[in-house]
Protein backbone atom coordinates (compact mmCIF):
# COMPACT_ATOMS: atom_id res chain seq x y z
CA UNK A 1 0.00 0.00 0.00
CA UNK A 2 2.77 2.42 0.88
CA UNK A 3 4.63 1.74 -2.35
CA UNK A 4 1.48 2.30 -4.39
CA UNK A 5 1.50 5.88 -3.14
CA UNK A 6 5.28 6.19 -3.22
CA UNK A 7 5.60 6.86 0.52
CA UNK A 8 7.06 5.16 3.59
CA UNK A 9 5.35 3.81 6.69
CA UNK A 10 6.58 6.93 8.53
CA UNK A 11 4.49 9.30 6.37
CA UNK A 12 2.04 11.65 8.04
CA UNK A 13 -1.60 12.01 7.08
CA UNK A 14 -0.70 15.14 5.08
CA UNK A 15 2.01 13.21 3.22
CA UNK A 16 -0.42 10.40 2.42
CA UNK A 17 -3.03 12.86 1.17
CA UNK A 18 -0.51 14.73 -1.00
CA UNK A 19 0.84 11.50 -2.50
CA UNK A 20 -2.69 10.24 -3.19
CA UNK A 21 -3.70 13.41 -4.99
CA UNK A 22 -0.60 13.30 -7.18
CA UNK A 23 -0.98 9.60 -8.05
CA UNK A 24 -4.75 9.93 -8.60
CA UNK A 25 -4.14 12.84 -10.97
CA UNK A 26 -1.57 10.79 -12.92
CA UNK A 27 -3.63 7.59 -13.14
CA UNK A 28 -7.22 8.84 -13.43
CA UNK A 29 -8.86 7.15 -16.45
CA UNK A 30 -10.15 10.49 -17.76
CA UNK A 31 -6.55 11.73 -18.09
CA UNK A 32 -4.64 8.50 -18.61
CA UNK A 33 -5.87 6.45 -21.56
CA UNK A 34 -3.76 3.33 -21.01
CA UNK A 35 -5.62 0.04 -20.75
CA UNK A 36 -4.72 -0.52 -17.11
CA UNK A 37 -5.48 3.04 -15.96
CA UNK A 38 -8.70 2.02 -14.18
CA UNK A 39 -6.95 -0.79 -12.28
CA UNK A 40 -4.07 1.45 -11.23
CA UNK A 41 -6.45 4.21 -10.17
CA UNK A 42 -8.52 1.75 -8.11
CA UNK A 43 -5.34 0.43 -6.46
CA UNK A 44 -4.32 3.99 -5.54
CA UNK A 45 -7.81 4.69 -4.14
CA UNK A 46 -7.70 1.47 -2.09
CA UNK A 47 -4.30 2.37 -0.67
CA UNK A 48 -5.51 5.84 0.29
CA UNK A 49 -8.68 4.47 1.90
CA UNK A 50 -6.60 2.11 4.03
CA UNK A 51 -3.73 4.40 4.97
CA UNK A 52 -5.74 7.56 5.61
CA UNK A 53 -7.92 5.83 8.23
CA UNK A 54 -5.88 5.41 11.46
CA UNK A 55 -7.66 2.20 12.50
CA UNK A 56 -7.33 0.53 9.08
CA UNK A 57 -3.72 1.67 8.81
CA UNK A 58 -2.85 0.15 12.19
CA UNK A 59 -4.51 -3.16 11.24
CA UNK A 60 -2.71 -3.19 7.88
CA UNK A 61 0.63 -2.50 9.56
CA UNK A 62 0.12 -5.32 12.09
CA UNK A 63 -0.79 -7.91 9.46
CA UNK A 64 1.92 -6.69 7.09
CA UNK A 65 4.54 -6.98 9.84
CA UNK A 66 3.47 -10.54 10.67
CA UNK A 67 3.72 -11.77 7.10
CA UNK A 68 6.86 -9.96 6.03
CA UNK A 69 8.70 -9.04 9.20
CA UNK A 70 9.91 -5.92 7.42
CA UNK A 71 8.46 -2.97 5.54
CA UNK A 72 8.14 -4.06 1.93
CA UNK A 73 5.17 -4.16 -0.37
CA UNK A 74 3.82 -7.72 -0.47
CA UNK A 75 4.15 -9.49 -3.81
CA UNK A 76 1.18 -11.43 -5.07
CA UNK A 77 1.13 -15.22 -5.20
CA UNK A 78 4.33 -15.62 -3.20
CA UNK A 79 4.14 -18.66 -0.97
CA UNK A 80 5.50 -18.46 2.55
CA UNK A 81 5.18 -20.45 5.77
CA UNK A 82 3.77 -18.55 8.72
CA UNK A 83 3.34 -19.76 12.27
CA UNK A 84 -0.40 -19.49 12.95
CA UNK A 85 0.40 -18.42 16.51
CA UNK A 86 1.69 -15.11 15.13
CA UNK A 87 -1.61 -14.46 13.37
CA UNK A 88 -3.68 -15.41 16.39
CA UNK A 89 -1.55 -13.30 18.73
CA UNK A 90 -2.23 -10.28 16.54
CA UNK A 91 -5.96 -10.96 16.80
CA UNK A 92 -6.09 -11.72 20.56
CA UNK A 93 -6.61 -8.12 21.55
CA UNK A 94 -9.90 -8.13 19.62
CA UNK A 95 -11.15 -11.32 21.25
CA UNK A 96 -12.22 -11.83 24.87
CA UNK A 97 -11.98 -15.63 25.18
CA UNK A 98 -8.48 -16.77 24.23
CA UNK A 99 -8.32 -19.87 26.42
CA UNK A 100 -8.69 -22.39 23.55
CA UNK A 101 -5.85 -21.06 21.41
CA UNK A 102 -3.50 -24.03 21.76
CA UNK A 103 -1.80 -23.85 18.36
CA UNK A 104 1.88 -23.84 19.25
CA UNK A 105 3.95 -25.15 16.36
CA UNK A 106 1.05 -25.37 13.88
CA UNK A 107 2.16 -24.24 10.40
CA UNK A 108 -0.04 -23.17 7.52
CA UNK A 109 0.66 -22.13 3.95
CA UNK A 110 -0.23 -18.50 3.30
CA UNK A 111 -0.29 -16.73 -0.02
CA UNK A 112 0.42 -13.02 0.14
Amino acid sequence: MYLRLGITNQSSYEGIKKAYRLKAFETHPDRNHSQDARQRYDAIAEAYATLSDPVKREEYDKIHWIFKGKWQEPTSSKRTKVDITDILDACKSKREDTTNWNTKGTKIDVYV
